[in-house]
């Protein structure tokens, strides 16, 4: 059974349960922050265009990504070590070697 907080009874509520289920999942303030860095890493036209590109061609060089998305190979060396942190891709990058770009599990 969903109770709404005592603090907050009186507030005007049409669907009670519902507010409950939303209110529920944004407890998780930790989740919250996560979820807000995910979506920051695929704001950007760049870091989106590579995770698109790998995620259709699996495992590529960083040269390889960069010549498919337009960028110098240091921009997306950058951008692959800002998504790792997301844990969006996890990239094993080394000068002149492939990265593992596929997006993690």
């Amino acid at each position: 059974m969903h109770r709404l907080p005592p603090d907050r009874r009186d507030a005007r509520v049409v669907d009670p349960d519902k507010v409950c289920d939303a209110t529920a999942v944004l407890a998780d303030e930790e989740r919250l922050r996560r979820s807000a860095s995910v979506l920051d890493a695929l704001g950007d036209v760049h870091r989106l265009s590579i995770l698109m590109a790998v995620y259709h061609a699996g495992e590529l060089c960083v040269s390889d990504i960069a010549f498919a998305v337009g960028m110098s190979d240091s921009a997306v060396s950058h951008a692959l070590r800002l998504l790792k942190r997301t844990r969006w891709s996890a990239p094993t990058a080394r000068a002149g070697s492939c990265a593992t770009g596929s997006p993690a599990s």
